[in-house]
Order: C-alpha cells, then structure tokens, then sequence
C-alpha cells in the first residue's frame, strides 16, 4: 500500500480541542485582574493532570467460531458476563474454536495509542509486452502452439510494482467519561491483512501470478466500562481461493482495565 502525500496535511496535523484548553484557559487566567503569573501556570498545570486521567491497559480478541455456534451464543445474550462464558468456554478448547489474535496496548486517558506489526509484500502489476515475430507462424498442434506461447512469454519482466502491508494494526483513543466513573469512550480502528496466496492469468502457457489479500476490519466509536469484556463486532470469515465460504465467523472482544491500583 503506497503512502502519498496528502494536501490537507500541509498546514502540520491538526490539534483536538481538548489538547488546547491549558492554553486557553491560561490566556483566560492572566486576564483576570489579581490573577499572578504563577497562578495562572498552576491552573493550567492542574488542568492538565486532570485531563491526562489515569492510565488504562485496552485488551483485544479475535476469535474464529462455527458461524451456527455464534448465532445460538447472540439468541441467548451477549451482556458482559455471557461474554466472560464465552471466553472461558473457547480458552478451555473448545473444539472448533481459533484465537486469531490478541493484542494489548498501555495507554493515557485523553491520548491516542497505536500498534503495527507490518510485513510489506511488494508484487508486479504491470509487464512489459513480448516481442513477436512478423508475420506469426501458422498454428500448428495445440502442443506447438503451447511451446511456441512459451516460448514468447518466457522472459516477459514486470513494470510496474505495487506494496501492500500485511499484518496487523490497532489503532486506539481514549477518553474518561466524567459523568460515570471507569467508564471510558473509546474510539478503536483494528485491521488483519493477510496474503491469503495466488492465483493465475492468462491461458495455460502463460503463467503471471497476482497474490491474493484477505483483510478484515473492525472499528468505531464504544462506551467500555472497566474489567468488563464488550463485544465490538462479528463478520464473516475471508473466502477461500475458491470464492468458497467458510461458514466461520470472527468474533471481536474488546476490554479496559486500569494499568495501575490507586492507593
């Protein structure tokens, strides 16, 4: 996947409101007649702690399940401790049942954490034509024909080339909801890309190869209470080669919990 150079980033990266409020309200404080410079910089220190909240440990599943199970689980329930159920059913092995993937990330309430595991698989896209001969000779059997289109395609070399990531990410914001305690509204985007593998074009003598990507992603904004396991999302699992289905679903769990004990 080709990073390019975005216009609407030539101004430097944009700056949420919320990072901005120290500053603000420091300008507010030193405007107010009685006000000393040294309290006005305590004031915006104390906002900033306050808005820096506690650190948070945000916990994510991907497991992959008999789609006919999923649906008898969701028929039943799926509140935090049906969840929990499923869990310790699937961590048990459960047969049938595949982690996929498991990843934690440590982050600051109020802030933006992020994680990549990237391989980048780089493959050609355009070729450069063969060289034929004129006038082409008369076709003759089918097996000479075959050697002939070898023959001619044999040193075909690629162009062009295109890279795609393959892997995983996360990408996670949190912030506290001051209005109910350890509950946090988190936006999360989380993305698998594999090489699934190839497949072949043209006729039989011609063999060019273009690799074949699955990727699934899951994402948006939820309200997670802490030690608490929160469904995020269900979708079907990546087609085979074949276009075949699998009759799999994956299943994404997401979690907070505090990353340190108050005294």
């Amino acid at each position: 996947m080709n990073d390019s150079a975005d216009p609407s980033n030539a101004a430097g990266p944009m700056i949420p409101f919320r990072m901005l409020m120290p500053t603000l309200l420091g300008f507010v404080l030193a405007g107010i007649p009685g006000v000393t410079a040294a309290e006005s910089e305590e004031g915006i220190r104390a906002t900033r702690l306050a808005s820096k909240g506690n650190g948070i440990q945000l916990r994510l599943e991907i497991w992959e399940v008999p789609a006919i199970e999923l649906a008898r689980k969701l028929d039943r329930g799926e509140t935090p401790g049906d969840l929990a159920n499923w869990r310790t059913e699937w961590l048990a092995g459960k047969e049938g049942v595949e982690l996929i993937r498991s990843p934690a990330l440590l982050l600051e309430g109020g802030s933006r954490a992020m994680m990549e595991s990237i391989t980048e698989f780089i493959y050609p896209t355009d070729y450069e034509p063969p060289q034929l001969p004129n006038p082409v000779p008369a076709p003759g059997s089918k097996e000479e024909q075959n050697q002939w289109m070898r023959n001619r395609f044999a040193f075909i070399f690629p162009s062009m080339f295109n890279t795609r990531n393959t892997g995983e990410t996360l990408d996670v914001w949190a912030d506290p909801v001051l209005a109910e305690k350890h509950t946090w509204d988190v936006t999360l985007t989380t993305e698998l890309v594999r090489l699934a593998g190839f497949k072949s074009y043209g006729p039989e003598s011609i063999f060019i190869r273009m690799p074949v990507f699955s990727s699934c992603r899951a994402g948006g904004l939820t309200r997670l209470k802490e030690g608490e396991w929160h469904l995020l999302s269900t979708q079907l699992s990546p087609l085979k080669l074949d276009d075949t289905r699998t009759n799999r679903q994956r299943v994404t769990l997401v979690r907070i919990d505090p990353a340190t004990t108050d005294p």
